[in-house]
């Protein structure tokens, strides 16, 4: 129950400094800025935890033993690596939720077809995503063409392999 507790807290001061900092300026590269706070807000804490093991007065009765650091470190990765993941789908408008608040929107009238494919365009989906993949250095623009470089040809080939063992198609 501490390592549920402890690492709630850590979450929850996390999502806090995230917000603060949003707040304040938007990181230009989000997701390792979120990285990096989480990874300072685990650090913080496992030396809290060190320094609470290492005390002579034991004030806090030693909050966790070391089993339970290790299970502390795997809740608090595991819960960053879903939010660094669920956020990257609201950092950027993916296809999916465009359509959704599209309709939303809409209201009990609802959408035709045409109203709804009229205003999905290439500004909206395909360009802020080309914007990132330039961004991060994982392709470039020259001469008019879109050309992977090394990175994004390393990360193509890891989406490459996976879809191929799970044995998926070409599909989103």
């Amino acid at each position: 129950m501490a390592v549920l507790m402890f690492g709630s807290c850590m979450l929850g001061l996390s999502f806090i400094i995230h917000l603060i900092i949003w707040r304040i300026r938007r990181p230009h590269r989000q997701t390792i800025a979120i990285i990096a706070i989480f990874l300072g807000v685990l650090l913080a804490g496992i030396i809290f935890l060190l320094l609470d093991f290492v005390s002579h007065d034991r004030r806090l009765n030693n909050l966790l033993n070391l089993c339970e650091v290790i299970q502390l470190i795997l809740y608090y990765g595991s819960m960053t690596l879903a939010y660094v993941i669920t956020y990257s789908a609201i950092e950027v408008d993916s296809p999916s939720l465009v359509i959704i608040k599209q309709i939303s929107d809409s209201g009990s009238n609802g959408l035709t077809e045409e109203e709804l494919l009229g205003s999905l365009d290439d500004s909206k989906l395909i360009m802020p995503r080309l914007s990132d993949l330039i961004h991060d250095k994982m392709a470039t623009f020259n001469k008019h063409k879109f050309v992977l470089t090394n990175k994004g040809k390393c990360l193509g080939f890891l989406f490459k392999t996976y879809r191929a063992l799970l044995r998926a198609g070409k599909g989103g």
